[in-house]
């Protein structure tokens, strides 16, 4: 049913593991559109999504804990490995991490603070992109409202560095 659906995606708010991966990996495909869609699981909670302009590494976390430095820099060193084998290939890519998290999640989400400015600011000057479940959520429902397509959304992911925020 839709309310079984609905309650599946809202549980992103308040799961982990690989739960919460399956939930948000299906979010993104219903957005992307699954014939555009190749996520390539590449170990622990991580996965690859290729455009043809750029290909994301995504870290999906859930965590009782505020965002921390480490995630972000966990993201780093994941995008850094997957910058080194595509070079030992002899290949270039845009490559850009995209942290999908979860923060937070045993605590009501209208008591949760935002994450901290030095975390975005961190993202900011490494050049990826935290986005929250909140965020998430937020964004799926202006998609499915046909507030925002597609096309604005994956421009969005390309372009935004820090914490993203929707208008």
């Amino acid at each position: 049913s839709i309310l079984d659906k609905n309650n599946r995606y809202k549980s992103i708010l308040y799961i982990q593991g690989e739960q919460l991966v399956e939930v948000v990996l299906e979010i993104f495909g219903n957005i992307i559109g699954s014939q555009d869609i190749n996520f390539e699981d590449i170990g622990d909670e991580d996965y690859l999504l290729k455009f043809s302009d750029v290909t994301f590494i995504m870290e999906i976390k859930g965590t009782t804990k505020q965002v921390k430095k480490e995630y972000v820099s966990q993201l780093l060193t994941h995008v850094g490995k997957y910058e080194t084998k595509i070079e030992d290939e002899n290949k270039s890519e845009n490559v850009k991490g995209l942290l999908i998290i979860n923060y937070k999640r045993d605590v009501p989400i209208f008591e949760r603070e935002e994450p901290q400015e030095q975390q975005s600011e961190l993202a900011i000057t490494l050049g990826v992109l935290i986005i929250t479940t909140q965020t998430l959520l937020k964004i799926y429902e202006k998609y499915m409202k046909e507030e925002l397509s597609s096309e604005e959304i994956i421009k969005k992911l390309k372009t935004e560095k820090g914490l993203l925020k929707l208008d």
